[in-house]
Order: structure tokens, then C-alpha cells, then sequence
């Protein structure tokens, strides 16, 4: 009887790829004749039934949140839920740590721990949970109660005004929408998408209007307006502004060829916030009116497809940290303490003593990599603060209470667990709260990582090792992005040719073109040159139709590139490393291989990957992307160096800290790490029920993957009638599943996480589920359960 309120519930945050338009799913699945018509033709319940199970869940949820409200006005305590109970623990001592500061600076940092402390790059959606009445989720998990709030890259199309007190500042205000980012040099990347025009060029602009072609055409104005965009509502900064608007308008107007529903402007902005500068993209009401709620309509390719595809929306370290409303911390009613305990750990050699009493039990797998990794990685952390820093920091009292609180948590969380499901639980918060000691202590330098990176790439043969450099990019998306840029600054900013292999990662095929796929330039006789390969060894998600996955021979594609397209001379090969081992013997293989094209300079190859997967250890609170550079060094190279210096590939300092720490004292952690999700989603694979195999006719398939290859996923296809439709059931099915067996899943797609999940992609003709095992290899029988009831 639930399973129509199940599905009622989990449809509402699904995640959707791009596949798929996010205005009609919203409509769809806010739509009451839609959600009727699933429950009839789906789920098979009748409808008094299904509007008693959605109307006693949304009752119980909204007393929740009038309950919520009202204990808020008139002060009375709120019930803290159990899945939230560690995060107010946190927040009372931060609280009570802030009301013994004066200093602004120091208190801003106190909250912004408080905020941070469990939060998620992409969180477990728990308002969703409790409304399918999943009381599984209120024991057995420890979350920040943010937990609406989306991914960091999709915030802003999920959450449209969350800029709107900050965009106050600008000329026209929320009439000119505001997209947050770390920087405004991010017009670097603007040709990935658009053709750019300035006034500096205004004399081309007709020409390279109709050059376009497909692409879209972006005005930026930023060299125009930048004296003036920042107007603090003064209406005489105001009037400038439109004055300087209106001859741009004129100007505009005055072009005979413009398609005005292709066209974009904006103007960048950068300005501080909360003593820290980032930046922005005004998009200008100059080709229609504009508002937060229309701008993903009015503007899709910047608003949504450019900024997600590039990865340079605010990131989630910097979004807590800078955007205050977007987090509201609840009104301390704490008092400060006249007396505090004496301090346990002022000398840090006493808590090392204490951390080598904790006995794990490292036969577990996910024990000895995640229990291991940690170990590694505090001791690694005392050994990097020097004592009179760890003395000072004793010195500020609000700073040792949160000091103590962390360490002493630390200890009781790694010696109380009773089973692996509570030691997933207890990691999770010992990691949480090395995140809190890592944003007090910063013991590492922005640029640290590119030394440390190197050093634990054990797979570069020894002729070409100083020809490594590394470095450490916001996302995979940036880095990527950034090295198709590169390309074409080495060929003078001409269209490059490019090439992807087959399953590579949809987002990166999407910026290099989705005809340039490997097949069809290899058989293209007029193609004569090579400059870019976009590939990986192992497969990601194929949205489209396929019968099976396998592992990608790059040294033959690579082979046949020079050998095929003869007038190949530098080639550039960007290898995502994400599913794979970070000391792949793959990559070995590779790299030896080519180790004179390399050394001829030749050939440059870009490893790179979404640290967001693997290199979290499953805890996502940080975001990055870990690259290498292997070339000869020489100048017709040089263009590639600003992956390694340009601001919009710049991670945050905190983010920094982690993969600094992880890569110094704990390297070998993330292919450990990547080999227990590797090995529970081959697990699955081989015993997958003969039912689901893809063979013609069948409208539920699970789509095979070679024993070669590394497999992070399962692939399940429904095709057929209503095939969305019937997804969004199983994807319900599949977490009411997890209720039936006691069993732990997230709600939020993607993998590298502790606990299995499953998101949607959908096409035209059918409608993909990927499905991820989590850590523990208890789980599969669970998906194989789920997999087996599937018909």
C-alpha cells in the first residue's frame, strides 16, 4: 500500500539528467491529473488509495513544518530528529564558541563550520525521505538539516533567487539576473558555447554574426559597464547605467541579421564577500525582460547547459561560506560557560597516544581503506601543524572548545561501533570532523598539491617523470573545458579538430560536439587531422540504446589517429581517469607505449578525473579535480600551463586542504577505495537474472559490461510505453525496496558513495536507470533482490 505514496514522494526530487527538460518534468510531476494517471496505469492501486497514502504523508509532514514554525516564534524547543542530532550537537558548541568572540572575522569562521559540519556537495535529500514515512532514514543516518538544497553545480537552476540579496547591490537588481561564481575570469570558456562580441569589435560584429552558424551569439559587455554595474541602489549610479544601457540597445538595434532568441548579455562583475572577492555573470534584459524564475527559459545554453557543462557556478565550499541566507542557522539561546574543563589535548602528542588505543578491525574490507585512510591521514595532520601553531591556536578559547570537541568526537566515533553499518556511520562523522580541524589548522599553500600530485603518480615511466606536472582543478567539467581552450590558443584560436571515444563521459562529448564521435570522424575521409581526443579506458552511463559496454583500446585508437589521419603533428589526449584506478596499469601501459611521442613532443596527455567520486572516500564534502600535464615541455605546449594557473580552475582553500592531506599521508587510499565499489558492481553484474538480459522484445534490460572493464554502474533500460513514467515507479520501487530490507540507500545518484542509489536519464525513445552499489559487499543481495523482482 505504500507504493504509490512512494512514488508520489521520490518523484518529486528525482535526479534528471540533462537528457531530459527539467520545465517538464516540474510540470509533470507537480501536475495532480499526471501523478493520477501514473497511480493508474503503474502502480495498479486504486485511487482512494493512493490519495490516503499521499494525503497522510504530506500531513504528517507539513504538521512537522507547522510544528517547525511555531516553536520558532514563540522560542520553544524544537525536537531534534535523530538523522540531524550530531549536526546540533556541532552547532551548540559552535554557537557557544561564537558568543565568546568580538572579533567578526573569527565568528564568520565559527559559523561557517557550523554550516559545513555534514553538509554534502550533493546531499541525501531527507525532506523526501521522512515524507514517504522512511523511519529507517531517521535512525540510521547522520545529515545536515540543508538537505534541499542541490547539487552545487544545478543550485542556481534549482534555487533561482538564493543571489538575490547580493544582486541588490547592482544596477537593476533582480531585473538582471545574477549568476554566482568563484571568479569573473571565466570568459575564457565563453567560445566552448558562443560567439563572442564586445564593442571593442563592433565593426565584425556583422560578420561574425553570420559565421555563427549554430552556435549562440553572447555580448559581453563587462569592459562597458564595469565603472558602473555596482550601484548600491543610488539612483544617480542608476541612471548612468541605463543611459549607458540604452546607446547599447541603439547599437543592437542597428545589426540587419540578429536572431534575438540566440542572443545573450551579460557584463562580469567581482566583488567582495564577507572579505573574500568572487565573482558573477549579469545577464542584461537587453533581447527580452528577465527574472530569476524565467532565466533557465529565456536563457538555457548560458543560464543552465554552459555553466553546469563548464563546472564555474559558485562552488558548495564557497556557496556556504559566502551565502549566509542560503544556510539560516537557528537563534542561539545559549549561555557562555564563567567556567570551562582544562584542556584535554594542549599538547597533541596526548591525542596521538589516545588514537593509537583504537583497535579496528581491518579483516573488514571497508574497515582496513576507510579505517586505515583516516588514521593516516589525522596523524598525518599533527605531523604538519607545528606545535607553537597548535599552542596559539590553544591560546584562542573559542577555538580550543572546538578543538576538543572535534578530537574527542573522533575518538568515541571510531571506538563505538558495533557492526559495518555503525562504523559507516561513525567514519562518516570522524571524517566531518577532520573537515572542522582542517578549515581551523590550514597547514597546506594553494599550490602545494602540484608538488605533492607527482610524487604519488607511481605509474610514469622514469624518462619522462620531470616531465610530469600537476595540479588540482575545481571540476572535472573546468579542467576539461579549459584543456579544449588550450587546444585551440595552440592552433591560434582556430576550431580545432576533435575526436571522443565511445561511452566517454556525455557532459565532455556535449562540449566537443556530438558528431564527433570516434566511428564517424575515423571513416570521414575529408578529415584530415587529429588535434584533441577526449577518451577514457572505461565506460560512463550511454543514455542511448546499446547492447553491452567494454573497455576502450586507446593505444590502438591512438594508433590508428596518427596512422589514419596523416596530417596529425601535436595531439592532445584528455584521459578521464574517473572509473578508473588512479595507478591504473592501463594508464602504465599507455604512457609507456607512447613514451617517445611523448618525448618527440609529439603528443600531450591530460589525466584528469572528478575527485567528487573516489577521492571523498564516499563522505563528498569537498569538491576538486586532480590532473596531471605529461608533455616534453615544449613552446607549442605552453598554452596548456593555464590549466595550472587560471583563477576559474582554481578549487577552494578548504577543498585544497583535503586532497593535500589525502595525497601526502594517505595516497594509496583512493584506489583502495575504488576497487571495493569496482569489485560489489561486478559482484552485481555476474549475477544479474537471465530475465533482464538485452535481447530484442524485452522492455527491462540490464545492459552487460565486459569482465575487462572497470564497472562502476548497472544500466537498466525500460523501454516501451510510458517507459518515464514506469521509471519513476521503479526508482520509487527501489528505495520502498530498501525499506522492505532494512537497508541503507542514499537518495542522491551518483557513485563513489557509502550507500547504493539510483538516478534517471531519459531519451526520446527510452529511459535509462543507473544503479550504484555502495561500499558494503551486504548490499548486493539487496540490488540483486531488487533486480530479480523487476519484470
Amino acid at each position: 500500500m505504500m507504493r504509490a505514496a512512494l512514488f508520489f514522494a521520490v518523484a518529486l526530487t528525482v535526479p534528471i539528467s540533462q537528457h531530459h527538460s527539467l520545465q517538464e518534468f516540474s510540470k509533470f510531476t507537480h501536475n495532480y491529473h499526471a501523478a493520477e494517471e501514473i497511480n493508474r496505469f503503474v502502480t495498479k492501486h486504486s485511487f482512494i488509495i493512493f490519495i490516503a497514502n499521499v494525503t497522510t504523508s504530506l500531513f504528517h509532514f507539513t504538521i512537522e513544518k507547522v510544528v517547525s514554525s511555531v516553536s520558532s516564534i514563540f522560542g520553544y524547543p524544537e525536537r531534534i530528529l535523530h538523522s540531524e542530532s550530531a549536526w546540533h550537537n556541532n552547532l551548540r558548541v559552535m554557537q557557544r564558541a561564537e558568543l565568546q568572540m568580538n572579533d567578526d572575522n573569527v565568528a564568520h569562521k565559527i559559523r561557517f563550520l557550523a554550516v559545513n559540519y555534514l553538509n554534502k556537495v550533493a546531499p541525501s535529500v531527507a525532506t523526501s525521505a521522512r515524507m514517504i514515512g522512511w523511519k529507517l532514514f531517521e535512525t540510521a543516518f547522520q545529515i545536515s538539516p540543508f538537505t534541499p538544497y542541490q547539487y552545487h553545480r544545478a543550485f542556481y537552476r534549482e534555487r533561482p533567487h538564493f543571489s538575490s540579496s547580493i544582486n541588490q547591490r547592482f544596477a537593476m537588481g533582480d531585473k538582471s539576473p545574477l549568476l554566482l561564481t568563484d571568479t569573473d575570469e571565466v570568459n575564457q570558456l565563453f567560445p566552448l558555447k558562443f560567439v563572442v562580441l564586445d564593442r571593442h569589435n563592433k565593426t565584425g560584429w556583422e560578420r561574425l554574426i553570420s559565421e555563427a552558424q549554430e552556435k549562440e551569439i553572447l555580448f559581453d559587455f563587462t569592459d562597458d559597464l564595469k565603472d558602473c554595474i555596482l550601484t548600491e541602489g543610488l539612483q544617480e549610479k542608476e541612471r548612468t547605467f541605463n543611459e549607458k544601457i540604452a546607446l547599447i540597445e541603439q547599437e543592437i538595434a542597428t545589426l540587419s541579421n540578429i536572431e534575438t532568441h540566440k542572443c545573450t548579455a551579460i557584463a562580469r562583475v567581482k566583488f567582495e564577500c564577507q572579505g573574500e572577492v568572487i565573482g558573477g555573470m549579469k545577464i542584461l534584459p537587453i533581447f527580452s525582460p528577465l527574472s530569476p524564475d524565467t532565466i533557465i527559459k529565456t536563457h538555457p545554453t548560458l543560464a543552465h547547459h554552459f555553466t553546469e557543462e563548464t563546472g564555474i557556478a559558485l562552488g558548495a565550499i564557497q556557496l556556504r561560506r559566502l551565502i549566509p541566507e542560503a544556510f539560516p542557522l537557528p537563534k542561539s539561546t545559549l549561555h557562555v560557560e564563567t567556567e570551562t574543563a582544562p584542556p584535554l589535548f594542549a599538547d597533541k602528542n596526548h591525542f596521538i597516544e589516545r588514537l593509537k588505543e583504537i583497535r579496528l578491525k581491518n579483516h573488514q574490507p571497508h574497515v582496513a581503506v576507510l579505517g586505515k585512510s583516516f588514521l593516516e591521514m589525522i596523524k598525518g595532520l599533527f605531523d604538519k601543524i607545528p606545535t607553537e601553531e597548535w599552542h596559539e591556536l590553544y591560546q584562542c578559547p573559542p577555538f580550543q572548545e572546538i578543538i576538543e570537541n572535534s578530537l574527542t568526537n573522533i575518538l568515541h566515533h571510531l571506538a563505538a561501533y558495533k557492526d559495518e553499518a555503525q562504523f559507516i556511520q561513525a567514519i562518516e562523522l570522524a571524517y566531518a570532523e577532520l573537515a572542522t580541524l582542517l578549515e581551523l589548522t590550514s597547514p597546506y599553500q594553494a599550490n602545494d598539491f602540484q608538488e605533492l600530485y607527482p610524487t604519488a603518480l607511481k605509474i610514469v615511466p622514469e624518462s619522462l617523470q620531470r616531465s610530469v606536472r600537476g595540479g588540482l582543478g575545481k571540476t572535472a567539467e573546468t579542467v576539461f573545458s579549459l584543456a579544449i581552450i588550450s587546444a585551440r590558443e595552440m592552433n591560434s584560436c582556430k576550431e580545432i579538430s576533435t575526436v571522443w571515444s565511445e561511452d566517454f563521459y556525455f557532459e565532455h562529448a556535449n562540449l566537443l560536439g556530438r558528431n564527433r564521435s570516434f566511428e564517424l570522424v575515423m571513416s570521414d575521409p575529408s578529415i584530415k587531422s587529429i588535434d584533441f581526443f577526449g577518451c577514457s579506458f572505461h565506460p560512463s552511463i550511454d543514455a542511448k540504446a546499446k547492447s553491452r559496454y567494454n573497455q576502450r583500446n586507446l593505444i590502438h585508437d591512438i594508433e590508428r589517429i596518427f596512422t589514419e589521419k596523416k596530417e596529425t603533428t601535436h595531439l592532445t589526449v584528455a584521459l578521464d581517469c574517473t572509473n578508473d584506478l588512479f595507478n591504473s596499469p592501463k594508464t602504465q601501459e599507455l604512457l609507456a607505449h607512447f613514451e617517445s611521442h611523448i618525448r618527440e613532443g609529439r603528443l600531450n596527455i591530460i589525466l584528469f578525473g572528478s575527485g567528487q567520486k573516489f577521492d571523498m572516500l564516499g563522505m563528498d564534502h569537498f569538491y576538486g579535480s586532480p590532473f596531471s600535464l605529461i608533455n616534453n615541455g615544449a613552446d607549442h605546449w605552453k598554452s596548456f600551463d593555464t590549466l595550472l594557473s587560471a583563477e576559474v580552475n582554481r578549487t577552494d582553500l578548504l577543498s585544497n586542504q583535503w586532497f593535500c592531506l589525502l595525497y601526502e599521508y594517505a595516497p594509496d587510499s583512493p584506489d583502495g577505495f575504488r576497487k571495493l565499489f569496482f569489485d560489489n558492481t561486478r559482484e552485481v553484474l555476474r549475477k544479474v537474472p537471465e530475465k533482464l538480459a538485452p535481447l530484442d522484445g524485452r522492455t527491462i534490460t540490464v545492459i552487460p559490461i565486459d569482465e575487462s572493464a572497470q564497472a562502476s554502474f548497472i544500466d537498466v533500460k525500460i523501454r516501451g510505453s510510458f517507459h518515464f513514467l514506469r521509471s519513476c515507479y521503479l526508482i520509487a520501487y527501489f528505495y520502498s525496496h530498501a525499506v522492505a530490507e532494512n537497508n541503507k540507500a542514499s537518495i542522491r545518484g551518483s557513485f563513489g558513495f557509502l550507500h547504493p542509489n539510483i538516478t534517471m536519464i531519459c531519451s526520446d525513445d527510452l529511459t535509462t536507470l543507473r544503479l550504484h552499489p555502495g561500499i558494503l559487499r551486504k548490499d548486493n543481495q539487496a540490488i540483486l533482490s531488487f533486480l530479480h523482482s523487476l519484470n
